[in-house]
Parts: structure tokens; C-alpha cells; sequence
């Protein structure tokens, strides 16, 4: 199985702002399933006491800056070196949890603040370029940043729990940009990353 955790460079001195908050009390006693499905349905919290709807609501700076919400919003099936209060789930859950229409709805919804913040969006089944491009892709395209391996959370998490057309739209996206810019050898690595995160291999037991 791929590690999604190791084998690229972290990047940003912040990486563990927040995470010495405590979690919420009560929260050990609940399954990871039971959490995960509870959250991405709107009903539950984190592991911080914080609702869906409240980090989709944080604006593109909150979530530049803090480190311990993607693994929330995009479940995989190993721990997080980074975020001790992350979800693991089994491949049994995800296949459960993807047939769950309410879970389904917040990953999606998760999947498009994450776009916007990226500046791209949704067009029909297509991953597209958004008004605010320029100004967002700085933050992330043309170089190196935490936000690959963010990206390789995105895009495994999303084909685990069967939305495999919006990884496939995203890697699409990728694909196309670096192939018409001269920066695709110096982003040849993350590029390597992002299609691994769908390889067969990387859902192997």
C-alpha cells in the first residue's frame, strides 16, 4: 500500500498549529465510523468539537493556516503523522460510508470549498479553472507546498469512498495544466504523487 504520510517534504513552519488543543471530551468513546459518518453528514463534530458546515465556512487564509481539518474532511485508511485526533478508517467503512447519502453530500461539499480554494471549481463533471485562479493557484501551483500532499489526501480519500469520477476530474485538471506549462519538471513529483493516490496498488491490503 502507498504511504500517503511520508515520502514528501512537508513544507510550512505551522504544521502542528492547533493540534495541542484537547479533544473533545466523550469523543474516544465513539467508533471512528460512527464519528466520520456523523461529521461529514452535519450531525457530529471533529475531534475539536467543530461542525462541517463551520470549517467550510472559514475563509481561504483559516484554511491555508490551519493543519488539523483535511484529515476530517477527507478520511484514509492510515493514521496521520500530523493530527493525532484523525480518523482511520477500514476499507469495510468507507464501502459503507460511500453508500451513505449524507456522507456522500459532505464529501462533495468538502470537495468543492477545497476546489474554490484552490481557485478551481466545478463545471458538469470537469474540474475547471475559477474566477479567483490567479489569485489562488500562486498558493499552491507552481511550487512545492503542504498543499500537494493535501492534494494526495483529496484525491485517495475521494476514489475510498467511491467518488471516483471527482478524483479522476482533478487529476484531469493537473494533468492538463503541467503538460501546457514549462514548470511540469519542476512539479513532476507531486504529478507522480496525485496519480499514485489512484493506482490500483495504492487500495491493496
Amino acid at each position: 500500500m502507498v504511504n500517503f504520510h511520508d515520502g514528501f517534504a512537508f513544507v510550512g513552519g505551522d504544521a502542528y498549529h492547533d493540534l495541542t488543543m484537547p479533544m473533545t471530551e466523550g469523543y474516544e468513546a465513539m467508533s471512528m465510523k460512527s464519528a466520520v459518518r456523523d461529521f461529514l453528514s452535519g450531525m457530529g463534530v471533529d475531534s475539536r468539537g467543530r461542525r462541517l458546515d463551520t470549517i467550510l465556512a472559514w475563509s481561504d487564509d483559516a484554511l491555508e493556516l490551519r493543519h488539523d481539518f483535511i484529515q476530517w474532511l477527507f478520511p484514509l485508511e492510515q493514521a496521520s503523522r500530523f493530527n493525532p485526533g484523525a480518523p482511520v478508517l477500514a476499507p469495510a467503512d468507507f464501502a459503507e460510508l460511500g453508500r451513505d447519502e449524507g456522507v456522500v453530500a459532505g464529501l462533495r461539499a468538502a470537495f468543492r470549498r477545497m476546489l474554490a480554494f484552490y481557485g478551481l471549481t466545478l463545471r458538469g463533471p470537469e474540474v475547471v479553472k475559477a474566477e479567483n485562479w490567479a489569485v489562488r493557484s500562486a498558493n499552491w501551483a507552481w511550487s512545492p507546498t503542504h498543499n500537494d500532499l493535501r492534494i494526495t489526501r483529496i484525491l485517495h480519500s475521494l476514489a475510498l469512498f467511491g467518488l471516483h469520477s471527482e478524483a479522476a476530474a482533478l487529476l484531469r485538471f493537473v494533468e492538463t495544466l503541467f503538460s501546457e506549462t514549462s514548470l511540469q519538471q519542476g512539479r513532476a513529483e507531486a504529478l507522480r504523487y496525485w496519480r499514485d493516490a489512484l493506482k490500483p496498488e495504492a487500495f491493496s491490503q
